[in-house]
């Protein structure tokens, strides 16, 4: 065992002590980050050829040393930060929490067994691809494959039919080239994506207007004038949110965009615009209380009066008038 190894294997442990206080643990958490063997890729392969005998004996060592505590620590930690988040107790997760985050994405744990096949640990494992991609695009190494896999089905599904799809998975297509795209290069498109989110939010064929018509007595047309609209006129507000689904009941309107916020407008009787009151809208407001969850697709009843909407995560949320036990919550509120 080297010199590395053994330290690596102490702040493993000293990590884990209650003993040491906030301060002292994250010393020991950053301590070892650092330390930390950097020929792990997102591969989990050294970048050039094979793991050297010693990086294999250290990782080993470190693996087993820090697997013993470190994924109780961290869905611990995170059980406890994320209901706090999402109520607006605070408005970042700790420096801790990342800091275990970051470290437990070095050490591949996503990659352990038991978090591979645990449905809970959804978060922590788009967290581990998402850092991977930034890596790999940090120190201009081979994008990740699975990333890669993704990206190129997208692309699949809006260029159905041409030649140019026709590569061999070990090729390199042109997006993933950092010859082609530098470092300047990467560093302007995510500046355009930061100052000018809505056009990354625009479907294929370009920007797209969403008009409405019918009853509007109770501003169930996303911020259309007028209590009844005869024919087909623009939806300004609704359109500006470049949703991804739009869908209605009796006197109310849902949106989900790209972002996976849920904006409500029209009838608010029985909490059924899930807003935190009973008032009416007319202009789509942003459901508050969920807006740290990535919903994916809403569902509203025919009569409007309850909702149920799925996260990215696979978790079902719902509001609404629940007499009858129609929300599935155990009671008839």
């Amino acid at each position: 065992m080297t010199l590395l190894a053994r330290v690596i294997v102490a702040l493993g442990q000293c990590a884990q002590l209650s003993c040491l206080g906030p301060t002292e643990r994250m010393w020991t958490l950053e301590t070892l980050r650092i330390v930390m063997p950097p020929w792990k890729s997102s591969g989990g392969e050294k970048e050039s050829g094979g793991p050297s005998c010693s990086s294999r004996a250290m990782t080993m060592v470190s693996t087993i040393d820090l697997f013993k505590g470190l994924p109780d620590l961290l869905i611990r930690q995170y059980d406890y930060e994320e209901p706090i988040l999402r109520t607006g107790g605070q408005i970042s997760y700790s420096s801790f929490f990342k800091t275990i985050v970051a470290l437990s994405c070095d050490l591949t744990l996503d990659q352990h067994p038991s978090i591979v096949e645990s449905y809970c640990w959804t978060w922590f494992k788009k967290y581990c691809a998402a850092s991977r991609v930034m890596n790999a695009m940090l120190r201009r190494t081979r994008l990740p494959s699975v990333f890669c896999k993704d990206v190129r089905k997208k692309i699949g599904e809006m260029c159905e039919g041409e030649k140019d799809l026709n590569k061999s998975e070990d090729s390199i297509w042109i997006h993933e080239d950092h010859k082609v795209f530098r470092q300047q290069e990467d560093e302007q498109l995510l500046a355009w994506l930061c100052r000018r989110q809505e056009d990354w939010t625009l479907t294929w064929g370009g920007t797209g207007t969403i008009y409405g018509w019918g009853h509007n007595h109770r501003g169930q047309l996303g911020g259309v004038e007028g209590a009844k609209v005869k024919v087909p006129t623009p939806c300004h507000g609704l359109s500006s949110l470049r949703p991804v689904q739009v869908v209605g009941g009796e006197q109310t309107l849902f949106a989900v965009t790209a972002e996976g916020r849920i904006y409500a407008s029209g009838y608010g009787a029985g909490g059924r615009l899930g807003i935190g009151g009973v008032e009416s809208v007319t202009n789509p407001t942003l459901l508050i209380s969920i807006q740290h969850v990535f919903m994916k697709k809403v569902a509203v009843n025919s009569g409007g009066k309850h909702c149920l909407a799925l996260s990215a995560d696979g978790d079902v949320y719902c509001w609404g008038e629940g007499d009858d036990g129609k929300l599935g919550l155990g009671n008839k509120r």
